[in-house]
């Protein structure tokens, strides 16, 4: 993209420049724990690897399920960096509105907070053709460890590789099977310029700016 209005870091490349600026300070606590800007760069980094070595292409749609985590916070940055799109799924949705929220993003890979939805996730992964990957974060039969991978991993520096045309977030607002909404994608510069985003569907087509 030519126009220099949009030539800026990447919304991805601003979060690590943030965490850089202050690595001891504390970025997330929570009852029994808390992480550093500096924990939360690392799991950045091995999260991102993580995912670059799964030979998903750019562009493919990582869909979460969670209550408020930094884990998942964390692994949302790290898709991004490695040039994929995310879609966060309603914690309060029907399991029909989320079977349709995955369909509609066009989603391959799903991560579960396997403490609060493992169920959920486990009727999600059953039932969604498109997914070809399902990550928890805790133990399930029907995914695999997140932590643990990226445990097993080792450290990595993250780094973005996302460019200013690449999608970072697909969002699906208050769909349903039988009241279609247009879905929207946020370009990964959505942080630098004025929020640009294009509806895909076939209901609504003008661009948003």
């Amino acid at each position: 993209m030519s126009n220099p209005l949009y030539t800026f870091p990447a919304a991805c490349e601003q979060t690590l420049r943030a965490l850089a600026r202050y690595p001891e300070r504390t970025a997330f606590s929570w009852p029994g724990g808390s992480i550093t800007y500096r924990g939360a760069t690392d799991m950045i980094g091995r999260l991102q690897s993580m995912f670059m070595q799964l030979g998903f292409a750019p562009g493919t749609r990582v869909a979460f399920l969670t209550a408020n985590r930094a884990d998942t916070w964390c692994a949302g940055v790290a898709a991004q960096l490695a040039r994929f799109a995310i879609t966060w799924l309603h914690p309060l949705g029907s399991l029909d509105d989320q079977l349709f929220q995955l369909e509609d993003s066009e989603a391959q890979m799903l991560v579960v907070d396997g403490v609060t939805f493992r169920d959920r996730g486990g009727e999600l992964a059953a039932r969604a053709t498109g997914l070809k990957t399902v990550f928890t974060l805790g133990p399930a039969d029907y995914g695999a460890d997140l932590l643990q991978t990226i445990e097993a991993a080792g450290s990595a520096t993250p780094r973005n590789f996302a460019g200013p045309d690449d999608i970072a977030r697909s969002i699906t607002p208050a769909a349903r099977p039988e009241n279609p909404r247009a879905r929207c994608v946020i370009t990964a510069n959505m942080a630098a310029s004025p929020m640009r985003s294009w509806p895909t569907s076939k209901f609504r087509t003008r661009r948003v700016i």
